[in-house]
């Protein structure tokens, strides 16, 4: 994994990064940013939650490194907000780079107003309360879709997606080829070529001309 490569899909969007994954390490469509223009990318710093157990993203908050993306697993469970603003200021002091979690979280405007990223399933005002603590740094299941740390995740908003450590510079490769190639697209398509021509589906959509 090359500094160049990260820095290459820092750049990128999700679903440039979908595309070059052939659409795996996708999350469930339902975590989405809690607000508008909310941007994460970085390495993921796990977490496995029991149902309501805001402790274990305490623990994480203690753990992670400054740059992280918390990924959090809420164990099934979104009833209540497993984060929320001053766990942010905190991990905005720590200098961690956002939050992902297939469960709660609450205090949206205070998030939007410090500029935190936090991608969620929903959002309540109910506090998580369950003190008995799970895992953090192992793997994890987020939004479907296994995350190790150190994996790369990209949220943006149009959903957030995981990189695989071991294809960083794999993916980043990708992405490039893919630009060059939709680049290519659309100067054909402002010299009046269709774009379903271009990518061969005419011949599918009309098998019998």
């Amino acid at each position: 994994m090359t500094t160049a490569a990260v820095e290459r899909l820092g750049r990128a969007a999700s679903a440039s990064v979908a595309d070059a994954l052939g659409s795996t390490g996708v999350l469930d469509p339902e975590v989405r940013a809690v607000w508008v223009g909310a941007r994460v990318f970085g390495p993921a710093f796990t977490a496995r939650c029991y149902p309501n157990s805001i402790i274990t993203v305490h623990k994480a908050l203690l753990e992670a490194a400054p740059g992280d993306v918390l990924v959090v697993d809420a164990g099934h469970d979104a009833s209540g907000a497993l984060f929320g603003a001053i766990m942010a200021t905190d991990a905005c002091h720590r200098g961690l780079a956002g939050l992902v979690t297939d469960g709660a979280i609450r205090d949206v405007a205070d998030l939007a107003e410090m500029g935190f990223p936090a991608f969620a399933r929903r959002t309540t005002p109910r506090v998580g309360t369950n003190r008995r603590v799970g895992v953090t740094g192992g793997p994890i299941s987020c939004g479907g879709i296994i995350v190790r740390s150190g994996d790369y995740v990209i949220g943006d908003q149009d959903g957030v997606v995981i990189v695989p450590y071991e294809r960083i510079d794999e993916v980043a490769e990708l992405i490039d080829a893919i630009k060059i190639k939709e680049a290519g697209w659309r100067e054909q398509m402002a010299a009046g070529q269709r774009i379903a021509d271009l990518i061969g589906f005419r011949s599918l959509l009309y098998p019998e001309s």
